[in-house]
């Protein structure tokens, strides 16, 4: 749970260059999926691999990655798709384009939906 949380909080910082708001659960429910996916690996969640990416306006962008232990070959990957929250009611849209109100508008945080997507992809055979 904390790689996720490092890699989410070192994107909002060095790449999106704006305040990110994710839902209470999200981690919670990303941890728990990893666990589940990681059962059935030979090295269990130690040989994991995990690409973020987000998803906004139409385009994906890697956000970051990490590998879980790294003295482990990695044995699968997983790559997370967030998705921006475009539902989300932000009084900051309607806000005059004017003086003091310029950089309020610029300043708007990114909403992560509480959806994602997470593909598994095995690095070995069976």
């Amino acid at each position: 749970m904390a790689m996720i949380k490092s890699v989410l909080t070192e994107a909002k910082q060095k790449r999106l260059c704006r305040p990110a708001l994710t839902p209470n659960d999200l981690i919670h429910r990303l941890a728990h999926d990893v666990i589940h996916m990681a059962n059935a690996e030979p090295c269990g969640v130690n040989g994991l691999h995990m690409f973020i990416d987000l998803e906004q306006d139409g385009r994906c962008e890697r956000i970051g990655s990490f590998q879980y232990d790294k003295s482990i070959v990695s044995t699968f990957e997983l790559h997370l798709t967030l998705k921006e929250d475009h539902k989300m009611f932000d009084l900051r849209k309607f806000l005059p384009n004017v003086g003091p109100f310029v950089s309020l508008r610029v300043k708007r945080p990114l909403y992560i939906s509480p959806g994602y997507l997470i593909e598994k992809r095995k690095l070995y055979r069976s």
